[in-house]
């Protein structure tokens, strides 16, 4: 009576079962059921005790030990259930479930190999065992042996076409080998078999994802949600694909509702705090790793993260906790290391960023970003050459990588060697065709030595990468104008104002190209742009006076100069410019009086004297005029063929004194 009401799972069984121990204790039968009672109840202790007693009355029953086994095995006795799971076997060695146990048991332990052997014991003995296949399957798929778990699998859907998650588990490992399309008809397979399977809709998702079929993939996981409102799995899956097609806040919908659905279910949290970190949501997105890190300490990938937010909040102190939690969890993780030195570099900390470097190197000697971080380091502590070694050494770890030889080419550039520099960025191209700092930076040391046809060459294929950014034109711009090609440059500098209209430098060059060509009142009105745009821009009411003065508008230049010399009190050039436009307008009073301040702004430039010598030729006085001209030579004055087309001296030039003078200091046309 009482195994009839253990079959039937009441609780009448406990009763009838201790009244059968009771009238005759030695029959080991009452013990063995009363343990099953117990066993199921969760109650391992009681079960053991009276599977024991069972034994006791009876050694040889096979069923006893094994149950007895998997007692143990649940009260982390796995040894023990070992030893009852093998005297199962010694009782009947074709007791297939045993040779199971013993698998289960070795799987658990590590030792997996072992444990292949025991399923494959226990197909053996009962060719017909599916579970044995399924298990034998599974761990291969483990252990990475995908081809010979997938025999298993096909070995169960032989023997039993209805068996789901043989299906299943095939879907997965041919997913796994990226035979995506074959995955899919393996979930398939399933659903047919159960079409309230939730796993398998899942697993079908997942390969239209894979394969680009986001909308199939999104129909998918939805009808995994329709048959198992549950299965959080597929609201992870549904909510990463919302946020791909960009929006994100109904994939955080999805996260919430995954989590709401299962409180403990931690990629939830993780998948929930990534996009509120992406949304800029970081405070939150910090509490939500934080959930995800207290449902399981050892989630290293939320460690990692969290570690990257507090770094982007600027708190450097909880970062290098975060990143230290990581190295201490995975004590092999280069990145771990390489993390905590960015972040002690970001902390102003470089001497200990340099040590953390040299750990992640250590641990991982062909972890290049570690070799670049270190010569970043070394750069800012002024350490060129170390700088340059660490960059040199990266490119040697990975002959591959761009970014080691951009580091390279930088570096060496700042250390004035620039034709190695060339070498390296010319590399960083070979390797990325679309880098376009690396033609930047190269056409920058080119036109620093003087190659402008290389210079040109390099600045328009980073134009051909960049055609929408202005600073691409007017790189150009300029290469073009210090190689004499004007009309070329004003057709860079104008494409460049019409991308970016605020853009001052643009504007300036434009202006400038503008007015070398001849096209002085164009000139002005991008001068007057340029101060309506910024009216604080360096030297901007003195280009546009000079700019007037050009189109002989002398009292609007005047009105310019006096705003840059208010604004500038020392800016000796304007005094000069203001002397020039009093000249033309006969305000000679006002203009000598300029060119005075202009030489006590700064006695030791010679064209200042020049100038004021201008000024008195120009009035006919050249005793003063062949003085400040004197002054002049004495400081250094050496453009020989100016001072001889120069206007202003033309009379003071056919006076014996002027030529008795400039033979003086000059002798064909140069310094003496």
């Amino acid at each position: 009576i009482g195994s009839v009401y253990y079959n039937a799972k009441n609780d009448s069984s406990h009763y009838y079962l201790d009244k059968a121990i009771s009238i005759n204790p030695r029959d080991f039968m009452p013990y063995d059921n009363l343990g099953n009672v117990y066993y199921e109840s969760g109650d391992y202790d009681k079960a053991i005790v009276n599977y024991q007693k069972a034994i006791a009355q009876y050694s040889h029953y096979k069923y006893t030990h094994y149950n007895l086994g998997y007692a143990f095995y649940y009260m982390h006795k796995s040894e023990d259930a070992v030893i009852q799971f093998k005297k199962s076997l010694e009782i009947d060695p074709d007791y297939y479930l045993a040779y199971n146990g013993i698998g289960f048991i070795l799987k658990e332990q590590g030792r997996k190999e072992e444990a292949l052997e025991q399923y494959r014991k226990s197909i053996e003995v009962n060719p017909s065992y599916l579970a044995g296949y399924h298990n034998l399957g599974y761990l291969l798929g483990d252990l990475g042996r995908r081809e010979e778990a997938m025999v298993q699998y096909r070995r169960i859907i032989e023997i039993d076409p209805n068996y789901v998650d043989a299906y299943i588990n095939l879907g997965y490992e041919l997913f796994k080998l990226e035979r995506t399309e074959e995955s899919v008809k393996a979930y398939q397979a399933a659903v047919a078999v159960d079409p309230k399977n939730a796993s398998a809709y899942h697993g079908i998702a997942a390969g239209f994802n894979a394969l680009g079929k986001k909308d199939e993939a999104i129909l998918e996981y939805k009808n995994a949600l329709s048959v198992d409102s549950t299965y959080v799995a597929a609201y992870l899956g549904l909510g990463n694909l919302i946020c791909e097609k960009g929006d994100k806040e109904g994939g955080i919908k999805m996260y919430r509702k995954g989590i709401e659905v299962d409180p403990k279910y931690v990629d939830a949290y993780f998948d929930l705090a990534y996009e509120l970190n992406e949304t800029g949501k970081k405070e939150e997105a910090v509490t939500t790793y934080l959930k995800a890190i207290a449902i399981d300490p050892k989630y290293v990938s939320a460690y990692k993260n969290l570690g990257k937010v507090y770094a982007d909040l600027g708190k450097s102190d909880e970062a290098i906790q975060c990143y230290m939690k990581v190295i201490e969890l995975e004590p092999k993780s280069a990145w771990g290391y390489h993390s905590v030195a960015f972040a002690y570099s970001a902390k102003g900390k470089k001497e200990d960023a340099l040590k953390f470097y040299q750990k992640a190197i250590e641990t991982e000697p062909t972890y290049v970003e570690a070799y670049l971080g270190a010569s970043n380091v070394n750069s800012e502590l002024g350490n060129k050459e170390e700088a340059i070694r660490f960059s040199k050494k990266a490119t040697e770890v990975n002959p591959k990588y761009t970014d080691a030889f951009f580091n390279l080419g930088y570096y060496l550039n700042e250390a004035g060697r620039k034709e190695e520099a060339i070498d390296a960025y010319s590399k960083a191209i070979e390797l990325d065709p679309s880098s376009l700092s690396a033609y930047k930076n190269i056409a920058q040391i080119y036109k620093d030595l003087g190659r402008l046809d290389e210079a040109i060459a390099s600045y328009r294929k980073a134009l051909e990468l960049s055609p929408k950014e202005a600073a691409s034109y007017n790189n150009l711009g300029s290469a073009l104008n210090d190689a004499g090609k004007n009309g070329e440059a004003m057709t860079m500098f104008e494409r460049s104002v019409a991308l970016d209209p605020t853009n001052t430098y643009s504007r300036h060059m434009f202006a400038y190209i503008l007015n070398a060509l001849g096209l002085k009142g164009e000139s002005c009105e991008q001068y007057r742009k340029i101060l309506e745009i910024d009216p604080e821009y360096p030297d901007g009411h003195y280009n546009l006076a000079t700019e007037l003065e050009n189109n002989d508008k002398h009292e609007e230049a005047i009105k310019e100069y006096q705003v840059d010399i208010q604004r500038n009190p020392t800016h000796t050039i304007g005094y000069t410019g203001i002397g020039y436009a009093y000249m033309k307008l006969k305000q000679n009073d006002d203009a000598y009086k300029a060119f005075s301040k202009a030489i006590s702004l700064d006695i030791k430039n010679p064209t200042n004297y020049y100038n004021l010598a201008c000024f008195h030729a120009a009035n006919n006085d050249f005793v003063k005029a062949r003085a400040q001209l004197r002054l002049a030579f004495v400081q250094g004055y050496d453009n020989h063929s100016w001072m001889m087309s120069d206007t202003d001296l033309a009379q003071l030039r056919e006076t014996p004194e002027f030529k008795s003078m400039v033979d003086q200091y000059f002798k064909d046309g140069k310094r003496r």
